[in-house]
């Protein structure tokens, strides 16, 4: 069946893990930052005021995430790696699940033993993230 002109690419539900798009988004530093301010006022009010952090798809190599709440923050399909979420606040095993890494990404503590799903294309390395010293 052609599905072509229907926009985005149809995602077909499976068991397998969820594989990095080809095409991620790239956002500059200033724009996520102030993605992140918006989604912090919005857990702030309740989702009253502000957006929820929408990254899904995103390209997010070597991105300081520190000191910031991604309770919510949409990860599907986020390359994280290299980034530094080292002192992020209220992430999950949920959101990390659907996201990829590499062996420079810093996770918090909490994840020390967690084996983040490396993204294509990146080299492999026997550290399964970046939170070995």
């Amino acid at each position: 069946m052609d599905l072509s002109g229907f926009g985005e690419p149809l995602m077909v539900a499976t068991k397998e893990k969820p594989r990095t798009e080809s095409r991620l988004r790239r956002i500059p530093g200033d724009v996520l930052e102030r993605v992140l301010a918006a989604h912090a006022n919005w857990l702030k009010t309740g989702g009253r005021r502000g957006r929820q952090a929408d990254l899904h798809r995103t390209g997010l190599r070597g991105a300081g995430l520190t000191r910031t709440s991604l309770k919510s923050a949409i990860l599907d399909g986020a390359a994280l790696a290299g980034a530094d979420l080292s002192t992020a606040a209220r992430l999950k095993r949920d959101q990390l699940d659907q996201a990829c890494g590499n062996w420079a990404t810093k996770l918090p503590l909490e994840f020390l033993t967690y084996r983040i799903r490396h993204c294509e294309g990146e080299e492999d390395s026997d550290e399964a993230s970046g939170n070995a010293p």
